[in-house]
């Protein structure tokens, strides 16, 4: 089971209906609002992890600190792992240059929902 400890965060406004991507990564666009990663998103600079279901226009509130649930994404992440997103903001696997968001702390297959001590800023 997914855990969630005492998280910084923030709120910001989505610029798209992310009301489908509750634990995932996000960026900010050059607006500053709240999107997914999109395509490159392993070696983009993650803003954090989208806490609740914002859609386009409302205020998202976004973990950039701390102990956090993710969506899992292809492939899986294992307990103790540095961890990365794809391009929908999923947790995944850290592999060679991609950005390290953080730490897998509960583990997760595909789908499911795994925990991750954020480490943002981090290079491979």
């Amino acid at each position: 089971m997914a855990i969630e400890s005492v998280l910084s965060t923030i709120s910001k406004v989505a610029n798209a209906d992310l009301s489908g991507s509750q634990f995932c990564g996000v960026i900010l666009d050059n607006t500053g609002q709240l999107v997914l990663p999109g395509s490159g998103g392993a070696n983009k600079n993650i803003f954090g992890v989208l806490q609740d279901k914002p859609t386009l226009g409302r205020a998202g509130v976004v973990a950039f600190g701390g102990e956090t649930k993710m969506l899992v994404g292809t492939g899986g992440i294992a307990a103790g792992g540095y961890v990365s997103v794809d391009a929908n903001g999923a947790a995944v696997a850290q592999s060679g240059s991609n950005t390290i968001i953080g730490v897998c702390t509960i583990a997760g297959a595909a789908g499911q929902i795994g925990s991750v001590m954020l480490k943002l800023g981090q290079s491979a």
